[in-house]
């Protein structure tokens, strides 16, 4: 791992976060950094806060009676500053993703399947952030 001591890159003071003015173009920094190995780093970093985390059976298997489908509800609270300056690039005090997913009707299957099931959800999340992010330049 990289650090103050050991690479010769900028490191910037802790500093308090402050928003862009209002109607201030958004804009990030690509800094071309030679360590190691020839790279480029992006200069940003990501806060948020799980708020809330919901999932509701939509569907059910007529056989069985039990759910064959779900809706999952992730609330999150997201920020995105320049890791330099603070300067908050990005927020979204209350971003909602809603994904729906089926699942197994077999009681044996579902609990082989949940950390899978809470991966994908972790992942589809992840792309719902940075696709909002991205969006928003």
């Amino acid at each position: 791992m990289g650090g103050a001591s050991r690479t010769p890159e900028p490191f910037g003071a802790e500093a308090e976060p402050r928003a862009l003015p209002a109607g201030a173009p958004r804009r990030f920094v690509v800094q071309q950094h030679a360590a190691r190995n020839l790279h480029w780093d992006l200069r940003l970093e990501i806060d948020g806060v799980l708020v809330s985390f919901a999932a509701y059976p939509t569907t059910f298997d007529p056989q069985t009676a039990r759910a064959s489908g779900v809706q999952a509800v992730v609330t999150l609270s997201v920020t995105l500053r320049d890791r330099v300056t603070g300067a908050v690039i990005f927020t979204r005090p209350s971003m909602e993703v809603r994904e729906r997913y089926e699942i197994a009707t077999d009681p044996a299957a579902y609990f082989e399947e949940s950390d899978t099931a809470m991966e994908r959800v972790a992942r589809d999340v992840a792309r719902s952030v940075v696709s909002a992010i991205l969006s928003s330049f």
